[in-house]
């Protein structure tokens, strides 16, 4: 049995069939902005210590530990994001069918457009025109599968969970008890 192969995360990553197109894992600010949200990524038992939710005295209160909170807790919230778009994609089989013929139809123009040009009626097709024809007949699939539904069911209960945690989650330690921090050794 040979060993899994080792991955270095601070190196691109380089997938054959992206390597034209503009966004890329080796962009310098996409790798910035993840590199930023790993680092301000909060402990997950900081994130859902039940012991630190209370309703705030008053609604300033609340407003101001929101706030805090969504400023201090900003990467979890990302992944609390991410991961419902995963759910939705993944428990949605025909979202998952019409995405993955959006990706199939790109790749193919990809595989295309490098064994040479293509012809339609004797005039050269250029590669942003086949995608715009790519995405036009995704839209339909995407509309079919109910994606713009996926969208706004995404964005309400994201937008429900993390306001709700942000207004109850006390940051703050109370006067009455203390919290044991454990520091590396």
């Amino acid at each position: 049995m040979s060993d899994p192969p080792k991955v270095d995360l601070n190196q691109p990553v380089k997938a054959p069939f992206f390597s034209g197109m503009s966004l890329q894992l080796s962009n310098a600010a996409a790798r910035e902005w993840v590199t930023k949200r790993r680092e301000l990524l909060r402990p997950w038992g900081e994130f859902f210590n039940t012991k630190r939710f209370r309703n705030p005295s008053s609604p300033q209160l609340g407003f101001r530990n929101a706030l805090a909170n969504i400023y201090h807790y900003q990467s979890n919230y990302t992944c609390i994001f991410i991961g419902l778009f995963i759910y939705c994609i993944v428990t949605s089989p025909v979202l998952l069918f019409a995405l993955a013929a959006f990706l199939g139809a790109c790749y193919i123009i990809h595989i295309k457009n490098a064994q040479g040009k293509i012809l339609v009626l004797g005039r050269e097709v250029t590669v942003a025109q086949q995608y715009v024809v790519a995405g036009a007949f995704s839209f339909l699939f995407f509309f079919f599968a109910g994606a713009g539904d996926v969208v706004f069911w995404i964005l309400g209960v994201s937008f429900f969970i993390i306001l709700l945690h942000a207004y109850f989650h006390d940051r703050e330690v109370a006067a009455d008890g203390f919290e044991l921090e454990m520091e590396p050794v």
